[in-house]
Parts: structure tokens; sequence; C-alpha cells
């Protein structure tokens, strides 16, 4: 047993681990991640609802579509590179995974900025409630991308 156990330690869990045990480590987490984030948006819902009303209500529904797109663009870019990062990184190739790095996080800042200077609706009077949410997702977005790039930048 304990040669078994030995064998097993630097390896991927992923290629000798049942099913079933597979499920219960990595998509049961995954579900009651999406669950806590759907019940954040119901609440913060209900909250706006009773803090400003009606028109809060309005205006984070026009902004919520808007910034889940940008997040799937920045997960889409962040995943692809990170992916490629590691293949690069697996093959022996640095200098391949410092480009990709660099790529990734390239686009992110640039396809940040854009969306920072000319997201939809910014000159259309009808769309200036959702502004102030624009901003504060904003900061938090370029607070996550700084914390992302310290990150990158101390591999």
């Amino acid at each position: 047993m304990s040669q078994a156990i030995s064998r097993q330690e630097g390896r991927n869990p992923l290629g000798y681990e049942k099913i079933p045990v597979l499920l219960r480590r990595y998509a049961i987490p995954s579900i009651i991640a999406m669950v806590v984030s759907s019940l954040y948006n119901i609440v913060d819902q209900i909250f706006i609802g009773q803090g400003v009303g009606y028109l809060g209500n309005a205006a984070t529904n026009v902004a919520y579509p808007l910034t889940t797109i940008c997040l799937s663009i920045a997960l889409l870019i962040g995943i692809g590179g990170a992916s490629r990062f590691s293949l690069s990184l697996g093959a022996g190739d640095e200098e391949a995974a410092e480009r990709a790095a660099g790529t990734a996080v390239t686009m992110l800042a640039v396809g940040g900025v854009l969306y920072a200077v000319k997201w939809p609706g910014r000159n259309n009077p009808r769309f200036g409630c959702h502004e102030i949410f624009h901003v504060f997702i904003l900061l938090g977005s370029l607070c996550h991308f700084f914390l992302m790039y310290q990150v990158i930048a101390h591999l």
C-alpha cells in the first residue's frame, strides 16, 4: 500500500483517480461558487431595490450583461494565455511562455482601457444611471488586473 501511495505522490490525480472522486473534488466546489454568485446577485438586487428603488434595479439590469460580456472576454484571454503559458513552460520553452504571458497581460490591459473609454451607452443620456455601477466595476477590474500582474511578475 505504501508503495502505491509513494508512486502516486508526484503524479497528477486526473490520471489515476476515479471519476466520482474527481467530481467531488472539482465539480462540487464550482457548483457551490456558481450558486453563491447567483445568490449574491439576487440579494444585491433586493438591497438596491429597497435602497434606491426601481431605477437602481433598472441601472444594474442594464449594466450586468455588459459586465458579464467583459468578464467572459477577460476569461477567454486569461485562460487561453494561462494554457499557452503552461504548455510552453511544460515543453521547456521559457521564451514562448514569457511571450504568452506578456501577450495575455497586454491584451487584457488594452481591452480594459478600451472598455473604460468606450463602453456601450456611455454618451446616451438614457443610460446615465448605470455609469456609477461601471465605475465601481472598472475600479475592481483595475485592482484585479494589478494583483494578477503581481502574481505573474513573481513567477
